[in-house]
């Protein structure tokens, strides 16, 4: 849309200004009730965990992982069976993007690639294969 345009779909709009501070508000508040009480069951499928790879300081992928020892770190193992979610999930908006082709056979061949959402380079040293062996 150009300005001329913008300023002849706006104009009409623009003669009520004035009328604004004649407009009387009431005094009164809605009042909101919200209940606590569950409406419906929910499905455990609907709770689950999700695993992106977002960066080394925080709880994604690369933080659960033991470069040292090239394996899922001990306590996140632990942490995962205790919470037995119903399901993990890869990725969120990572997922839209990612090529799981890239991220499986050895690991010195696989290619990196470009983290368009957060940018900087996503490693796939924890692909596909890390992923599944993690489930």
């Amino acid at each position: 849309m150009n300005r001329r345009n913008f300023v002849r779909l706006a104009g009409p709009g623009v003669m009520f200004l004035p009328l604004v501070n004649k407009i009387t508000f009431s005094d009164s508040v809605p009042l909101l009730s919200i209940s606590t009480e569950p409406l419906f069951n929910l499905s455990p499928w609907i709770y689950m965990q999700f695993m992106e790879p977002l960066g080394i300081s925080d709880s994604s992928v690369e933080a659960a992982w033991d470069h040292g020892t090239e394996d899922w770190r001990d306590n996140v193992i632990q942490l995962t069976k205790e919470l037995a979610p119903g399901m993990i999930r890869w990725g969120g908006v990572f997922s839209s993007y990612y090529r799981w082709k890239e991220g499986v056979g050895p690991r010195k061949n696989r290619r990196p690639m470009l983290n368009i959402q957060w940018g900087g380079m996503e490693s796939n040293q924890i692909g596909t294969v890390e992923f599944v062996d993690f489930c």
